[in-house]
C-alpha cells in the first residue's frame, strides 16, 4: 500500500535557503539575506505526504527596513496548493538582514525556494 511505502521512507527536506555571499550591484544595493534560525522548522503536510505531491514552490517575500516578512505569495508555484501554502508558513516568521541602497536599509522582494520532496531509503 502506498501509505506503509510513504511512513516507512526516510523524508529529505531539500530546503533552498540563499547561500550565496552578499552581493553588491554597481548602483551600491546589497540583497536582503535569511537569518534561518528564526523561521519555522521545515514539515511536509500529512495529506501531501500521503498523497505523494511533490515539487518546488518559489516564494517572494516583502522584506520591510527590520528584516521582517510584511508580505508573501507564490511566484512559482509546486503544483499543489497545500505544499505552496505550507512554504509561506515556513518562511513568513523568518527574520532577515534587510537589503541596503548605499548602505542604508531599504525594503525589498527576497524570492526564496523550497523543494518538497520524498525519498525512499
Amino acid at each position: 500500500m502506498r501509505n506503509i511505502v510513504l511512513k516507512l521512507s526516510v523524508l529529505y527536506f531539500i530546503l533552498a535557503f540563499p547561500t550565496h555571499a552578499d552581493q553588491t550591484s554597481k548602483d551600491g544595493f546589497v540583497t536582503a539575506n535569511i537569518i534561518s534560525s528564526n523561521c519555522i522548522k521545515p514539515f511536509y503536510p500529512k495529506d501531501s505526504l500521503l498523497a505523494g505531491e511533490q515539487g518546488v514552490s518559489m516564494i517572494s517575500l516583502h522584506i520591510d527596513l527590520k528584516g521582517n516578512v510584511t508580505e508573501a505569495k507564490v511566484k512559482e508555484s509546486s503544483g499543489y496548493t497545500a505544499l505552496d501554502e505550507t512554504a509561506i508558513k515556513m518562511f513568513s516568521p523568518c527574520k532577515f538582514t534587510p537589503a541596503t541602497q548605499d548602505g542604508q536599509p531599504v525594503a525589498s522582494w527576497k524570492d526564496v525556494k523550497y523543494n518538497f520532496k520524498i525519498k525512499s531509503s
